[in-house]
């Protein structure tokens, strides 16, 4: 037994080390264990997200159609067309730029701290917009535009907005309240005719894109709910149909022009409905504050216009990192 004794120190300092004694003790914590320094290469999980798309063009011009809530009239904004409406409206010296939709986009892009290593910080947003810009001034008019005093109002200067030097990338929320050939509510003496007013909108948004013939489009319907102030021949009523005929005509559009990519744009209508004055007229729960400007009842105010950029600049944004670019 006496022989066996100097072996007993040596004996525990062995177990000390091993697993039968409590984890960690006196274990090293910057140790990696076995599995942290061998990793099977085929353990690695492969990305399965969708596959970035590639475009050969660089997306920093940018053109940008609209009604009067893409010029934001109400906070700054410009209240009638570029003297060349043809060369569009584009650059901080000119009055009201900054404030449009086309300008708080650019501004966003040149300070995004997420777009700027990908793209750089030099952006062309022109506004491309006009007071009651709608698809039935943006086409050439159809046949079916000729019947009487529903006929959409036309100002051919939005005829060839921003015709010169077209961008390859396009925003526009399209729309064509005011064709009321058709129906669409307490606004129109014609019956009811959703279909044709479809088949209308399809037309007159493809010879629009193909006049244009941009790359990419990012479209949308009229963002914002409206009752139907803007017309001149009936008493403004918050249970008008059309707004909802824009986003159906929209949501059933099917065939653009060939080589000329597009992605839709949620609106925001519903939420808009709850900042409006008619949220109680219409039963809604959880009206909110206004909107819109107390004077030109179909501009927003400040409240309103940020919801738009927001909207329009999340879904660019997002497109653009999602998407590779050939830029020189």
């Amino acid at each position: 037994m006496t022989r066996a004794l100097p072996w007993l120190p040596l004996l525990l300092g062995c177990t000390r080390s091993t697993e039968l004694l409590p984890p960690g003790e006196d274990a090293s914590l910057d140790r990696p264990l076995i599995a942290d320094r061998f990793v099977p290469a085929d353990s690695f999980v492969p990305d399965t997200g969708p596959p970035r798309r590639h475009y050969p063009f660089c997306p920093t011009t940018i053109d940008v159609y609209g009604g009067t809530n893409f010029l934001f009239p109400v906070v700054g904004g410009p209240q009638s067309p570029p003297a060349d409406p043809q060369a569009g409206l584009v650059g901080s010296e000119n009055p009201g730029y900054d404030q449009t939709l086309a300008g708080r986009i650019a501004s966003r892009l040149q300070d995004d701290a997420e777009v700027a290593p990908a793209l750089g910080s030099t952006w062309t947003v022109r506004s491309c917009a006009g007071m009651g810009q709608t698809l039935s001034q943006l086409s050439p008019p159809l046949d079916a535009d000729a019947c009487g005093r529903d006929s959409p109002f036309r100002d051919d200067r939005y005829l060839n907005a921003c015709s010169d030097n077209p961008a390859p990338v396009l925003l526009i929320a399209a729309t064509m309240l005011d064709d009321r050939c058709h129906g669409g509510g307490p606004d129109s003496d014609a019956v009811d005719d959703p279909a044709t007013y479809q088949d209308h909108y399809h037309q007159r948004l493809n010879a629009f894109l193909g006049n244009r013939n941009p790359r990419f489009v990012l479209v949308g319907p009229r963002t914002e709910w409206t009752d139907d102030a803007s017309s001149p021949f009936a008493m403004p009523s918050c249970r008008w149909t059309r707004p909802d005929w824009d986003i159906q005509a929209l949501g059933s559009w099917k065939d653009p022009p060939s080589g000329i990519e597009t992605e839709l744009v949620r609106d925001l209508n519903d939420l808009f409905k709850h900042h409006h004055r008619c949220c109680r007229e219409l039963d809604l729960d959880a009206c909110g504050s206004n909107w819109f400007d107390r004077w030109m009842s179909d501009a927003v105010n400040a409240d309103g216009a940020q919801q738009i950029v927001n909207l329009w600049y999340d879904a660019l944004k997002d497109w653009l990192l999602s998407s590779e670019f050939e830029c020189p």
